[in-house]
């Protein structure tokens, strides 16, 4: 669904006054006060003045350091497995033999739908995500939305194809032709972030507008 520049900037707009109407202070004004919270500075907004010392005792930084280090230390794991699929000691010796011998020789690798062929294929995706994560800088995505979410109450995690990844990888045997391509992750801001429909819960029948 392609739009106008007037239509997109149309939808910009509703985005904002919906944004701002929620609370008592809107979610931009609500955010910064937020975000000077956990920095310490505690008073933004009273008109105390200056004519005394104002007391700082930032406990709000301390429990959210707290909490968010006990979540951390925790790392995210992702495990690829197939329903009807046994994953036993004997099958990972089994895999890691295939493994072995795929690497001498690519064309052993049948396609043919056996347990040993599927488990070898999630070993395969398991792997990628191992590498794809330490590519991206997954835990410190993660560490930017947790804190994202203790500020403001909200994470966005972008994830996305680009094109101009470089894979280290060649369609051809002389290394001529480079295979480019590969996901992307980032942290967005929620101040950054349009749903189409704020009413819906689930953001896969939505197209968000990303600023």
């Amino acid at each position: 669904m392609n739009f106008s520049p007037e239509q997109i900037f149309e939808e910009y707009k509703k985005g904002v006054a919906f944004k701002s109407s929620i609370g008592a202070k809107g979610l931009y004004e609500q955010s910064r006060v937020n975000e000077r919270f956990f920095v310490g500075d505690q008073w933004y907004g009273s008109k105390c003045g200056n004519d005394r010392p104002l007391v700082r005792h930032n406990i709000i930084k301390r429990i959210g350091d707290y909490k968010m280090s006990a979540i951390l230390s925790n790392k995210i794991e992702i495990n690829y497995s197939a329903d009807g699929v046994p994953n036993t000691l004997n099958m990972r010796k089994s895999v890691k033999q295939k493994r072995k011998e795929l690497s001498e020789n690519p064309v052993s690798f049948t396609g043919k739908r056996d347990d040993n062929e599927i488990s070898l294929m999630m070993s395969a995706l398991n792997d990628y995500q191992k590498v794809t994560a330490e590519r991206v800088g997954f835990d410190g995505v993660a560490e930017q939305a947790l804190r994202d979410a203790y500020i403001s109450g909200t994470a966005v995690v972008y994830t996305y194809w680009n094109p101009l990844v470089s894979t280290g990888l060649y369609a051809d045997d002389y290394h001529t032709t480079a295979i480019k391509g590969d996901i992307e992750c980032e942290t967005l801001s929620i101040e950054n972030v349009y749903f189409g429909d704020p009413y819906i819960s689930d953001i896969r029948f939505l197209q968000p507008l990303i600023l």
